[in-house]
């Protein structure tokens, strides 16, 4: 259901796709600990920040995450959630993408976290 990486084996992020046509991932990366994570990446697309969250968010509601409607500018776009664990545990996470300078490339940022988690 969700991929996971070994030293964040308790946090959900899905497995996230680009969009069609997206290329680069520039730079990717993730950071967190226990009960939290933020993963990042750049892509290379023509596509406007709040097209490339509709991509993600579709991702996430096939995860089991529950979403809240978007809010969207021409240059950022956010959408939040929450998702409840197989153990119960609520998560919450923000999705955020933001236009840079050029008109080309676009910055993602997923981030999750839960309130009780033994940081």
């Amino acid at each position: 259901r969700h991929a996971r990486m070994p030293a964040h084996a308790d946090v959900p992020m899905p497995s996230r796709g680009a969009p069609a046509g997206a290329g680069g991932n520039f730079s990717t990366g993730s950071t967190g600990g226990r009960g939290s994570r933020t993963a990042t990446t750049r892509l290379q697309t023509t596509l406007r920040p709040a097209q490339v969250v509709s991509h993600y968010a579709a991702q996430l509601r096939e995860a089991g995450w529950t979403l809240r409607p978007p809010l969207a500018d021409d240059l950022t776009a956010v959408q939040s959630g929450q998702y409840t664990d197989d153990e119960g545990r609520l998560w919450h996470g923000s999705l955020f993408a933001l236009a840079l300078p050029g008109g080309e490339e676009v910055g993602v940022t997923f981030s999750v976290a839960r309130r009780d988690a033994d940081f």
